[in-house]
């Protein structure tokens, strides 16, 4: 028997009282000191205006980058003309999010704390979206109540199954969501993890299209259903313009792309300027890498990159264009920096510069190529993980599974 899906007045009433009580977070104080901004138009497509329609190029004021990072201000390059002592005010009704940030919650450790005891983390860092790479039950359960709002992947290998038969779809839905889902906030579905390019790339149009499908029939239409593909789909990058998708997926991305524009929903990049920088430092500044350049690094056109992590998103944005999709959303499914393992290039200095800029970047500003978006972020990750392979991936986590902080963040 499927559970009873809410309607639309107690999800409203349910989302309230939990944003409420999210309120006293630090990260909430952090920004709520300055401006009252609980969610951006462009945060959720289920978001309900009340009071304001804010213009699209609209951003959170440059005054939160400087509440966030005492230290940094984001160079001035906002895109649209703001007031640094303004305050914005706008009433919003939507999923429980003050800021379209989330962290990434992995479980290769066999150190880790409990469930119930993470979601506690969650609560008291303000950290109010979490992404999850399998559906285990007893993290499910922990989220019971919790306010958080949840992206959600199945596993790798159920994806062809998922893609093959639509009740492979129902069964995992209603195994996995509809148990869950009068007190779970399920925000997204990532129908496979950095599976383009690889051989289940093929599945994924179909894996969506089937779980859409099955989240309809229990009432959840609205969750965002997506993928989620890392640099390599692209065999072109530099400049920015050039981008382009590898000619091995380019006919699946076109697949995935129509899916995805006939929803509304983004599709999310995983982006790791670490990774280009400790790979050819000589090529890349750490400034550059690291949002801290003050002068234009690239200029590609009219468009002048300051940060690596733009110029990696806005070569996406160039192949969407290409396959004819220039108006599809992208975001950020993963990103951030090691705090040990690669000397000298990982530092617990490096990691939490970059950590704190990419937040005030994602909250300020678009990218040179589509300056209006304000992209959903996911943080990798919450924990150091002893059970990845290498030291690098192993350093990743804001936390220790102590849960002491690695840097001083939330």
């Amino acid at each position: 028997m499927k559970a009873r899906t809410p309607c639309a007045e107690e999800s409203q009433e349910r989302n309230i009282l939990s944003l409420e009580k999210t309120k006293n977070s630090s990260f909430w104080k952090l920004c709520s000191r300055t401006i009252s901004v609980h969610c951006l138009q462009v945060i959720s497509p289920m978001c309900h205006r009340s009071k304001v329609n804010p213009p699209a190029s609209i951003g959170v004021a440059n005054h939160v980058s400087k509440m966030v990072n005492p230290n940094r201000i984001d160079y001035g390059r906002m895109h649209a003309p703001y007031s640094i002592n303004s305050s914005i005010e706008y009433s919003l009704l939507c999923f429980p999010c003050s800021l379209p940030i989330g962290v990434c919650y992995g479980l290769n450790g066999n150190n880790l704390p409990p469930p119930s005891e993470v979601v506690g983390l969650y609560k008291r860092s303000g950290i109010e979206f979490i992404r999850l790479y399998e559906p285990r039950s007893d993290v499910l359960e922990a989220l019971r109540g919790s306010g958080l709002a949840v992206a959600l992947c199945p596993a790798n290998e159920d994806l062809a199954n998922i893609a093959q038969r639509p009740d492979a779809a129902d069964a995992w839905v209603n195994t996995n969501i509809a148990p869950y889902m009068s007190d779970v906030l399920f925000r997204w579905i990532i129908l496979g993890n950095e599976v383009i390019p690889g051989p289940l790339a093929n599945y994924v149009p179909a894996a969506i299209a089937n779980t859409r499908n099955s989240l309809a029939a229990i009432g959840l239409a609205n969750v965002t259903v997506t993928t989620a593909i890392p640099g390599n789909a692209l065999e072109a990058s530099y400049p920015p313009s050039a981008g382009a998708f590898s000619s091995d997926v380019t006919d699946v991305m076109i697949a995935v792309a129509g899916i995805l524009a006939s929803s509304g929903a983004p599709l999310m990049i995983n982006v790791y300027p670490y990774f280009s920088y400790a790979s050819n430092p000589s090529q890349v500044s750490v400034d550059y890498a690291l949002f801290a350049a003050t002068t234009p690094v690239v200029t590609d056109g009219s468009f002048l990159y300051y940060d690596l992590f733009d110029a990696m998103v806005d070569a996406f944005h160039a192949a969407l264009e290409k396959i004819g999709y220039p108006g599809l959303r992208v975001a950020i499914g993963e990103s951030g920096w090691p705090s040990a393992g690669n000397d000298p290039f990982t530092s617990i200095d490096n990691a939490m510069i970059y950590n704190r800029n990419l937040v005030n970047h994602v909250l300020t500003n678009g990218t040179p190529r589509r300056p209006g978006e304000i992209m959903e972020t996911f943080l990798f990750a919450m924990f150091n993980e002893n059970l990845k392979q290498g030291a690098v991936e192993q350093n990743f986590g804001f936390f220790y599974p102590n849960m002491n902080p690695v840097y001083p963040f939330w």
